[in-house]
């Protein structure tokens, strides 16, 4: 990382504070929908079914599944859906067939198709910090925070990649500081009375963004 880009990531965390003050509006919600987010994940019943198939089936039949969930995910509606695709194949990579580098690349693909994919980010962080890649692990942290919208402040997401950055830099004294600021945000986001945290009307939070 950049000296320069160091100064843009502390100035973000410094501004962090006040950008909650913004999301305590959207914090019961976000809460509401931090709690269907594993419901939004779960798979279809033809899904189900070839997951099925393949628990202990030869590799040739879990690699025939496997393009078989890659067509789904081509063919989805929606990108929630192939997220689930990507996520599943991922699974089978690396469970049934023991490859952790095409199940990563398969759980990135989730992500990247939906950032609220919480389960492809537990699995990639498994993979990820097994291999001590750690600068992936720090990008992908950063590159789904940057593309989850305001409802997700507060969601299980949001907390897992800011708690995962403060993990991350907490490791080494040359980031350490990065790894207080961020919990520190999180102390003070923590320590909102609850009342507080009730959505505002419309216009004192348009009131509030100028």
């Amino acid at each position: 990382m950049t000296e320069n880009l160091l100064i843009v990531v502390l100035a973000v965390l410094a501004l962090l504070v006040v950008v909650l003050r913004i999301a305590r509006g959207l914090w019961v919600g976000s809460r509401q929908w931090g709690s269907s987010e594993g419901s939004l994940f779960s798979p279809d019943p033809h899904l189900a079914g070839l997951l099925e198939q393949a628990k202990g089936a030869p590799k040739a039949r879990v690699k025939d599944i496997l393009r078989e969930i890659g067509h789904a995910a081509a063919t989805a509606g929606s990108p929630e859906k192939r997220a689930v695709c990507f996520d599943a194949a991922g699974r089978l990579a690396l469970g049934e067939l023991k490859r952790p580098g095409p199940a990563a690349g398969l759980f990135l693909r989730a992500l990247r198709a939906d950032p609220r994919c919480l389960s492809a980010l537990y699995k990639l962080e498994e993979i990820l910090m097994s291999q001590k890649r750690l600068r992936r692990m720090e990008a992908t942290y950063w590159d789904v925070l940057g593309r989850l919208d305001d409802a997700a402040v507060g969601s299980d997401m949001w907390m897992r990649c800011w708690s995962g950055l403060a993990s991350l830099y907490a490791e080494s004294p040359r980031t350490v500081r990065r790894a207080d600021a961020i919990r520190k945000a999180f102390a003070t986001f923590a320590s909102e009375p609850e009342a507080s945290r009730e959505p505002q009307p419309a216009s004192v939070s348009a009131d509030e963004r100028t």
